[in-house]
């Protein structure tokens, strides 16, 4: 159970969003920041003056007459510095250690001057903005403001990164006034909510990381010789039976008691938590373990005391991924569940599932399971990193880095080729002439055409792991027997033939690479040699073919000359 006031994960973009922990707009937003391109605003390039102030005002005067009244807009606030201020008296009525902004090169708009603080940064391209992100340490403990000519367009992967770690950057603020558009961010990093209104320090990161594996040592995990079920399990019964529920900070009617029951040290420091403090550090926890994770907020179902907001954590195990619910149901001094090896399941993928990288996804708190919102984009790319990179800070304490396995371009690229054999030839269905009692097939190849496209429209620029093979694997074999059933055309099946015992040898192959363990070396290099040479094998009855049918189709076109010859004579 949580309080209404939650800061949503979805939006890990440092928007604070009050209840309910799902909306439409929630989902919009994301998917802009996803899919939207680099915006220029229509300031198009701007610059803190090279003057100093007082002879920027001089200039000012000489442009507007030393009568002239203006208002002042500092960038980065959300409000009207200050208005009716005559130009004699601007120098005073600036705010210390602030100087003027020339925006398109004209040092005021519409009778407004814009200010920032001197140490701000102005910023005119995305380049200069990703930059920022480089320096990771740097922003962690000193981080700056940043005012952008262009409409910024956030690396969404990067924010549920942070939000894993228990992390986010400043919300951005756009401000649109007298004619100008400027976006502000303060680009720092702090945790996922204030922790005692201090931002947070690579130092105190650090030690609340050792504090972490040392909870790990505590409940018995072995990050290198464990299986990810294994981990996922002896983590699961342990916070449940060790850590009590903060019902104190969930009854407060104080935000603050709230705020230190739900980040990444209430659990280390506190021992005690709300389900955003849980979930926040299963996720650390399970990314330094080598467990690809992150948190992901939602609806507590009608099957719980409360149909309130909740946060859990969603992990990547066992080829996929599940929703881990560590938050305790008790509180100090009371009796309750002990989990073990027999129910601690239950505590796993117990939520229905709300993808908020698909546009119209909704659902409802009043669903029996309640829901979590996730984002299947992100799980997707998150599950081809190395745990190092899932970690984002601190990676070196890592105590597993897992790394993935991609397959093979060969494989990838005989995958491509059976997709594309498939395609022409429902094209040809698609596009042949029939009379009316055969019309249907070519609305059906179109269909199955359509399906086909839309369910692979990424396989040519994704990168693939096993798992993403198999799954566009299974598109075209559950595609290709309609086909058939709407041509006795053997041309298909006799070009897919080779290529498909090509692709059991390569996935074959790609098999032993993954799992080079379930061999000795001595077998595995037997097996590998069996099926190169098969591979070998198979490559030279194709060649064989080739040259084959180039053969006959000579032969073919010779006896047609020559029969053309005896008719001309």
């Amino acid at each position: 159970m949580k309080k209404q006031f939650i800061l949503l994960s979805v939006a890990a973009i440092g928007v604070t969003l009050s209840t309910p922990a799902y909306s439409a707009d929630t989902t919009s937003h994301v998917l802009a920041m996803q899919n939207e391109p680099q915006k220029k605003l229509n300031s198009e390039y701007m610059e803190k003056s090279t003057l100093s102030n007082a002879d920027f005002i001089k200039n000012l005067v000489k442009e507007k007459g030393q009568d002239a009244v203006v208002s002042i807009w500092k960038l980065g606030e959300g409000s009207e510095y200050k208005s009716g201020v005559k130009l004699q008296d601007l120098e005073k009525a600036l705010p210390e250690n602030t100087q003027f902004v020339v925006i398109n090169h004209k040092n005021s708009h519409e009778n407004t001057v814009f200010i920032v603080n001197k140490n701000d940064e102005i910023i005119n391209s995305q380049k200069e903005y990703d930059d920022l992100f480089k320096d990771r340490n740097f922003l962690l403990n000193t981080g700056k403001t940043v005012h952008t000519s262009f409409d910024i367009v956030s690396d969404l992967n990067l924010r549920y990164l942070l939000a894993a770690g228990g992390l986010r950057t400043g919300g951005i603020q756009r401000l649109n006034t007298s004619g100008v558009q400027i976006n502000s961010q303060r680009i720092h990093f702090s945790t996922d909510i204030n922790y005692f209104s201090e931002y947070i320090t690579l130092e105190k990161y650090q030690q609340n990381d050792e504090k972490l594996i040392e909870l790990i040592k505590q409940a018995g995990i072995n990050a290198e010789e464990d299986s990810d079920e294994e981990k996922v399990k002896k983590w699961i019964i342990y916070v449940l039976n060790t850590f009590p529920y903060d019902s104190q900070a969930d009854d407060s009617n104080k935000y603050a008691d709230y705020l230190k029951a739900s980040n990444i040290f209430s659990v280390t420091e506190r021992q005690l938590a709300m389900c955003l403090g849980f979930s926040v550090t299963t996720a650390r926890a399970l990314n330094l373990m080598g467990i690809p994770a992150y948190q992901v907020q939602g609806q507590l179902g009608l099957n719980n005391r409360s149909s309130g907001a909740h946060a859990t954590t969603r992990a990547y195990f066992g080829k996929k991924w599940h929703t881990i619910d560590t938050t305790s149901n008790w509180s100090s001094g009371e009796n309750h569940q002990v989990y073990n090896d027999q129910n601690y399941s239950e505590r796993i993928d117990r939520y229905n599932l709300l993808d908020v990288s698909q546009r119209g996804a909704s659902s409802s708190a009043s669903n029996p399971q309640g829901f979590m919102t996730i984002n299947a984009d992100f799980e997707n790319w998150a599950k081809k990193q190395d745990t190092k990179t899932l970690l984002y800070l601190n990676s070196e304490r890592a105590l597993k880095n897992r790394i993935p396995h991609m397959i093979s371009e060969e494989l990838k690229q005989n995958l491509i080729t059976r997709r594309q054999e498939l395609v022409k030839a429902l094209q040809t269905v698609a596009d042949g002439t029939y009379d009316s009692s055969n019309e249907w097939r070519g609305q059906k190849a179109k269909n199955f055409l359509e399906t086909l496209l839309k369910d692979t429209k990424n396989l040519p620029n994704e990168e693939l792991d096993l798992e993403d093979y198999e799954r566009y694997n299974d598109v075209l074999d559950s595609v290709y027997p309609y086909y058939g059933q709407l041509t006795a055309d053997k041309a298909l099946s006799q070009k897919l033939e080779p290529l498909n015992q090509q692709a059991k040898i390569l996935r074959e192959l790609e098999e032993l690479k993954q799992n080079p363990n379930k061999l000795t070396q001595e077998e595995l290099a037997k097996k590998t040699a069996e099926l190169q040479a098969q591979k070998a094998k198979a490559e030279q009855s194709e060649a064989d073919e080739v040259v084959e049918q180039q053969a006959e189709e000579a032969a073919q076109k010779a006896a047609q000359k020559e029969q053309e010859e005896k008719q001309a004579r």
